[in-house]
């Protein structure tokens, strides 16, 4: 019989199979030589069933050694046929067992040669008794044979195609199921992405609304802390913002949680000028061989400032993943801008109020001037008129602890103190200064019509000292001080105006020193006016 894979044990247990019912079947003949010869056979059979057995479970069969194989079976079965009666034997029927053994894993050239050499087979072992022979049920026995072989071949034919066509469909539906997975994994990663992005718009989205009212870097650093906690859940956060105002740099250091001192000392001793990636991860030592880890965002501003957030998780504790440093690195863009719109905010709000002042105290001066002019040409009391708006442009307008007018006497060499402002119970007739160089500052004034003006930072220069006795007089004593010469439309020096801050040591504008410059014009054209011929 052609062998079928992984079928060799069952073909050689239905072998022996069939030669033990013949076997016993024989039993029952005695000593009869027919029973004998059967006997013979069948153990003939079993030897050649053994031998194709091992062969073709060992070395395998080839298509010839199969074909041989088969007809050996037909062979065995028409001489058990012939030695059993030939027409009378019933034996015939293993014919029939044999074609469905082996028609359905057959080719159809072998299915053509086993049934031709099953009919050749057994009409040779029915010759000696053919005269017994019913032809009808020969041919009903012949046909059946040819036809059970044609349709199981066909059976077997569609069988393997419904089989072959299963297999595609099973291997097409596990490509679409991979597939389908496949998708759907890429579509549960996009999905997870794109959680990821919003869940982050929305988080610096909502960072931006909570500080967008505040007016002050306080509130700001409280709401970098929070919202990075938010995110990362680390147990100790940093914030650093460096802030430069002229050569000065200030260090505001917040942080969160209940942080070891070596984390602090770790944040502390930290220089921005080694501006690591953005993200780094590093190891602090925090004692008994145990490390933290710490991951740091940088960011270097302009106008000098720069921004650093730290994270540090101790020893035993899960470090920040990929997501939460990209979303942590894109909060510190959030609040570099944010802090740069409130630096930009104070800065214009500044401005308006240095614009809203100086306005102020244009219209506030040109209001003096008309009252100066006014109540000159009224009355024609230049020291009582020039007191009074000394006094308010040294309390209202310009804040001046003290505000003097010094004119020439008759002889031009000496500067006489005409109306003071500050001075208290001091007589202001005592208040003289020589014009030459022992006058100081305020004679310099008067003599080169140039504003004299020192801040006080250092020590005050020799020639700005007014000399003794005169440096004894209170009134002109200051290290804070600006004298501005009163010169008419000629180019003469009338006279100068002498402001200081001895008491409030704050340092005098260069907006006040201007607008002193623009008072002494107008006390310049009253002085002029007043000293015109009639």
């Amino acid at each position: 019989m052609f062998p079928v894979k992984n079928s060799t044990v069952p073909r050689l247990l239905l072998r022996f199979g069939f030669g033990a019912v013949v076997l016993l079947w024989s039993l029952f003949l005695g000593g009869d030589p027919q029973a004998v010869a059967v006997r013979i056979l069948v153990l003939s059979f079993a030897v050649y069933s053994g031998a194709v057995f091992f062969r073709e479970r060992f070395h395998g069969l080839t298509p010839v050694l199969r074909g041989i194989s088969a007809i050996g079976d037909i062979l065995f079965v028409g001489l058990l046929v012939f030695l059993t009666g030939g027409v009378r034997s019933d034996f015939h029927l293993l014919l029939y067992l044999i074609i469905a053994l082996d028609s359905p894993f057959a080719t159809w050239i072998q299915v053509l040669i086993v049934p031709s050499a099953g009919t050749a087979v057994y009409i040779l072992s029915i010759m000696t008794t053919l005269n017994e022979a019913y032809w009808f049920d020969l041919v009903i026995r012949v046909s059946l044979l040819w036809f059970l072989a044609l349709l199981l071949k066909i059976v077997s034919e569609r069988a393997v195609g419904e089989r072959e066509r299963a297999h595609k469909l099973d291997a097409e539906l596990s490509e679409t199921h991979d597939q389908v997975r496949r998708y759907t994994a890429a579509l549960e990663k996009a999905n997870a992405e794109k959680e990821q992005s919003l869940s982050e718009i929305t988080l610096l989205h909502q960072f931006g609304t909570h500080i967008r009212p505040f007016r002050n870097y306080v509130k700001v650093y409280d709401a970098v802390l929070s919202y990075a906690h938010k995110v990362s859940e680390a147990p100790w956060i940093f914030f650093e913002h460096w802030t430069r105002n002229g050569e000065e740099t200030h260090k505001e250091v917040r942080y969160l949680g209940d942080p070891d001192p070596l984390a602090r000392q770790y944040v502390e001793e930290y220089s921005l000028t080694e501006n690591p990636d953005d993200g780094s991860f590093s190891r602090i030592g925090m004692g008994e061989g145990k490390t933290a880890s710490a991951v740091r965002f940088t960011r270097h501003g302009g106008q000098g400032s720069a921004l650093a957030l730290t994270l540090i998780f101790p020893p035993g504790t899960h470090s920040a993943d990929e997501h939460q440093v990209g979303t942590l690195s894109a909060l510190l863009d959030s609040v570099e801008m944010e802090l740069e719109l409130i630096r930009l905010q104070m800065d214009l709000e500044a401005s308006n109020a240095e614009l809203t002042e100086s306005n102020r105290l244009l219209v506030r001066l040109h209001e003096l001037k008309n009252e100066l002019s006014g109540a000159f040409l009224l009355d024609g009391q230049m020291d009582e008129v020039i007191h009074r708006i000394q006094e308010i442009m040294a309390n209202e307008l310009f804040e001046l602890d003290r505000l003097n007018l010094f004119l020439p006497d008759g002889k031009d060499d000496v500067l006489q103190c005409r109306t003071s402002v500050g001075i208290g119970d001091y007589p202001i007739d005592d208040i003289r200064i020589p014009t030459d160089e022992r006058g100081g500052a305020i004679s310099l004034a008067y003599r080169t019509g140039k504003t004299i003006f020192f801040d006080g930072k250092t020590a005050v220069p020799a020639e700005f000292r007014i000399a003794h006795p005169y440096s004894e007089i209170p009134a002109v004593r200051s290290r804070i001080f600006v004298n501005v010469p009163i010169i008419d439309h000629e180019g003469k020096v009338l006279g100068v105006i002498g402001a200081d801050r001895k008491y409030t040591h704050r340092p005098i504008s260069p907006e006040t020193v201007t607008m002193l410059e623009f008072f002494a014009g107008h006390v310049a054209m009253v002085l002029t006016l007043q000293n015109r011929p009639n």
